[in-house]
């Protein structure tokens, strides 16, 4: 039988239908996991902050990306110091929103 652990501990079945309670468990489990100051991999414990600029940066590639493959990069000045400041804007917002 396959397993699928969760942050907490818990177990669930692959393939049996999830109920609603169980879904709004699993969602605040990981928001109270998303929102802690440390996250542990193995015994290796990494800062909020460096979470939260990985996913900014990460959020910023892709809008570049996107921008370039559409052509709109070229209607942007000094596009390095656009995706420096779309990185720092994002990295803000998912702060914001996940803040410990």
């Amino acid at each position: 039988m396959i397993h699928l652990n969760h942050v907490n501990g818990k177990r669930f079945r692959l393939g049996r239908r999830v109920s609603e309670c169980e879904k709004e468990e699993v969602m605040r489990d990981l928001l109270t996991y998303l929102t802690s100051p440390e996250f542990r991999f193995g015994d290796f414990l990494v800062p909020w902050g460096m979470v939260i600029s990985t996913l900014g940066f990460l959020g910023a590639w892709g809008v570049s990306a996107l921008m370039e493959r559409m052509g709109w990069s070229r209607l942007v000045w000094n596009f390095p110091l656009f995706f420096v400041a779309l990185a720092i804007a994002f990295g803000c917002l998912t702060g914001l929103i996940l803040a410990p």
